[in-house]
């Protein structure tokens, strides 16, 4: 994956690309013991090359430019589930996946003076290490248990907690008006995140399966989740982890859903989300604090999501479909105020993500024909016209302000506010 911010103007031309490699080998086996055992186990090995931003200029350029070194790790697992049939009412699966992480060189580790904020002016010394050698180690195991109970031939319930150990951060800060990002490996100063998940749901299928029915809930604890201090310089950070906080979370919501699955024309489905991610950022040094220790709505925070998609037979050739999707908007921090400083306007931003960019929604139609049916036929032909965001919607995907003649103005990035038609010819031999 790779991604970069360009600046083709002179003098000042620069490109900052950043991204990174994955080699991912990765063995699953399956085991059936007996009718009522299904056993299943498996090894993983991930190798990450991470690429920070760098600063690269040509020749001529005004700009200076700024390296940052390459971040190199290794990820082991290893796992073994068991799927039980305990009878027919009840089935048991349990699981465990062991998990490590080693960062490794070529890199320098810096130390920080201990029982202060972690700053860069506060570094004490620091460690070179050269190619393959370890840096930090990580290791723990990852439980999961999920039970499934049949009320009866339509009904069942189902029950499960599982743990998620997480090496590979995505560090953003969504000050530009196009958010910029920063993939950021488990390191000395940056802890794996782990998460703590448990869930329930009903289930219920009617008229012989045609239609299916769910309610689930869910809660979710976060430890070590990563975000940035206030005002931090994330954008070609040489010490990234002066920049970031790690804290604590909570995840919860429902779903519902509803699916048409068979039907002499009209297939389709409707399902409703309402979920809540907070975080806190608690520190005894204010400069290591959000919001002042309190919950806030992490940057992915939306209340709720519905989606609906449907699909209706015209003709025996003929289909037509229509999805149609909402969300809330994301969480944002607006400036509250502003200063005046010999002709300079320095906003004043208030507590982090307490307001959200506008409501998303967008309505998508299609209509596809088939070549129709012919016997010992060799090719499968039809073609689709379809039309995204239908009604033109301006939805943003970000929301960022300016100064224009001495005034602070807020302006909303729309990557697609136009309809946008298309026409696809589809063929399988």
């Amino acid at each position: 994956y790779t991604s970069k911010i360009i600046n083709p103007a002179e003098p000042k031309r620069f490109d900052t690309p950043t991204g990174r490699n994955q080699l991912n080998i990765r063995t699953d086996f399956t085991y059936q013991r007996n009718e009522k055992h299904r056993i299943g186990f498996g090894a993983q090995a991930i190798r990450y090359w991470a690429r920070p931003e760098n600063l690269l200029t040509p020749p001529g350029s005004d700009v200076l430019p700024i390296r940052i070194p390459d971040e190199y790790g290794t990820e082991l697992a290893a796992y073994v589930e068991d799927d039980f049939i305990i009878n027919p009412r009840l089935t048991l699966t349990a699981g465990l996946r062991a998990s490590a992480f080693l960062n490794t060189g070529p890199t320098t580790v810096t130390r920080y003076q201990a029982d202060a904020p972690r700053d860069p002016l506060g570094a004490v010394d620091s460690t070179v290490y050269g190619r393959g050698e370890v840096t930090a180690s990580y290791a723990g195991l990852e439980p999961r248990l999920a039970l499934k109970i049949s009320l009866d031939e339509n009904s069942s319930v189902k029950v499960s907690f599982n743990r998620m150990r997480q090496y590979i951060h995505l560090v953003s800060n969504t000050a530009a008006a196009i958010p910029t990002a920063r993939w950021q490996l488990t390191n000395t100063h940056i802890l794996p995140q782990i998460a703590d998940q448990v869930a329930a749901g009903f289930f219920r299928n009617f008229a012989g399966s045609m239609f299916e029915t769910s309610v689930e809930v869910y809660y979710k604890r976060l430890t070590n989740f990563l975000d940035y201090k206030d005002n931090a310089p994330v954008l070609l950070n040489r010490n990234i982890e002066t920049a970031v906080l790690q804290g604590v979370g909570r995840a919860y919501g429902v779903e519902v859903l509803a699916r048409k699955n068979a039907g002499e024309y009209l297939t389709g489905w409707v399902g409703y989300t309402y979920a809540r991610t907070l975080v806190r950022m608690q520190s005894p040094f204010a400069s290591e604090q959000v919001n002042g220790g309190a919950w806030y709505p992490a940057n992915f925070d939306k209340p709720h999501t519905l989606n609906l998609v449907l699909n209706y037979q015209l003709k025996k050739r003929m289909g037509f479909s229509m999805n149609f999707t909402y969300s809330t908007g994301r969480p944002a921090t607006y400036p509250e105020g502003r200063f005046n400083y010999a002709g300079i306007i320095i906003p004043d931003f208030g507590m982090r993500n307490l307001q959200r960019i506008p409501d998303y929604h967008r309505l998508d139609i299609a209509i596809n024909i088939d070549s129709g049916y012919r016997k010992n036929k060799k090719v499968d032909k039809s073609w689709t016209f379809a039309v995204y965001n239908l009604y033109s919607r301006n939805n943003a995907f970000s929301v960022f302000f300016r100064a224009d003649q001495g005034s602070a103005s807020a302006y909303k990035l729309a990557i697609f506010g136009a309809a946008f038609p298309s026409l696809t010819y589809n063929f399988k031999f």
